[in-house]
């Protein structure tokens, strides 16, 4: 039996805005402070965070992939749950696909990634493997995996649409962020957007204060570690600092 629930989430374009000029890296940053910040009973019951590494872009996007989560559990190979969310539930959504570790097939081809693409899905995360990888490739619409793989998937009927997941460590619940670029990718848990925006602005101009100084540091004249602590991060500094006479 297959499990689906409605989705309406949406980003606002102010908050589309916000998020076009920035990485995964100062995302994942800016969640970390923020969570960092609240209390147990305030931090959220399914908590966002970076996806494994081995999830990545499978070609080079010019702009990052930005969208509210269709969440999709598709256990022991099947499809099926992939197949009609794309259908019903891909318009400007990202589609994320957890698989419980079924790495034996592959949960995508170049025809569903069309369809999806044909039907507005803002990009699709899948913790396993594609196929017709080429074709796909082809697209417009970002596409993340694991890899790719010829062997096709089943299409038993388990699963759902718009539950809550879990890829790694990460839990994902419907109408999260997915924020994906060259580095990976991202989910932050809708009721932390507005904090995590503004503090990764503020990372964000902290970073590129921090460049600038690099750029114009006089290397020649530095001569113990003393003398990098202008263009160290606060915490390193510190550690220098406190621990001078060891350095």
């Amino acid at each position: 039996m297959i499990t689906i629930n409605p989705n309406k989430a949406s980003l606002t374009t102010t908050q589309l805005e916000a998020l076009k000029p920035l990485s995964s890296c100062v995302l994942s940053d800016a969640l970390d402070v923020v969570l960092g910040r609240l209390s147990p009973a305030e931090q959220p019951v399914h908590i966002g965070g970076c996806l494994p590494g081995g999830i990545q872009e499978i070609r080079h996007y010019d702009t990052p992939m930005i969208g509210t989560a269709t969440t999709i559990y598709a256990p022991n190979g099947t499809s099926l749950p992939l197949h009609l969310a794309m259908a019903t539930h891909a318009q400007d959504h990202i589609l994320i696909i957890s698989i419980d570790e079924c790495t034996n097939v592959a949960y995508m081809g170049d025809i569903q990634a069309l369809l999806s693409a044909r039907n507005h899905c803002s990009g699709i995360v899948i913790d396993g493997y594609i196929r017709d990888r080429q074709g796909i490739a082809e697209l417009d619409m970002p596409v993340f995996s694991r890899g790719s793989l010829p062997k096709r998937p089943t299409k038993e009927e388990l699963g759902g649409i718009n539950v809550p997941i879990q890829i790694g460590d990460t839990h994902i619940n419907p109408g999260d962020i997915i924020f994906g670029d060259t580095d990976g990718v991202v989910i932050i848990p809708a009721t932390l957007l507005a904090l995590v925006i503004d503090e990764a602005i503020k990372k964000e101009e902290s970073d590129n204060n921090r460049k600038n100084k690099v750029a114009q540091f006089n290397f020649a004249n530095a001569h113990t570690t003393l003398d990098y602590i202008d263009i160290m991060t606060k915490d390193v500094a510190d550690f220098v600092k406190t621990n001078q006479d060891k350095l």
